[in-house]
């Protein structure tokens, strides 16, 4: 398989219902470099840099991102969808406050 570039990396899907997915290869893992990159995780950063870019793709902010917080509740995995759902908070002229979560099949959420 071809590697997967950092463009590609930061690709969202939309799907239904607002909901905007990425495909993450194992190019993109902090596993040990002697092992498969699948047995690792992706990295974090990547992870908080697609869920800015739900919030800000799927709900139409054009204001620059200024302050990001971000909860890993569970880790991401490698050959599944990491679907985003983004929702707004609040809005105004000069600031927003958004939400995105990541539902993983355990129930479990990651928030932003």
């Amino acid at each position: 398989m071809p590697e997967q570039t950092i463009q590609q990396a930061l690709t969202l899907t939309p799907g239904d219902d607002g909901v905007l997915s990425a495909d993450l290869h194992g190019d993109f893992s902090n596993g040990r470099l002697n092992a498969p990159p699948e047995t690792g995780f992706p990295f974090g950063g990547l992870i908080a840099a697609l869920c800015a870019a739900s919030m800000q793709t799927g709900l139409s902010i054009a204001a620059p991102l200024r302050s990001l917080s971000v909860q890993y509740m569970t880790p991401a995995r490698f050959g599944q969808p990491i679907r985003f759902t983004p929702r707004l908070l609040r809005g105004g002229r000069s600031a927003s406050s958004a939400r995105s979560t990541s539902p993983r099949r355990t129930g479990r959420l990651r928030t932003a």
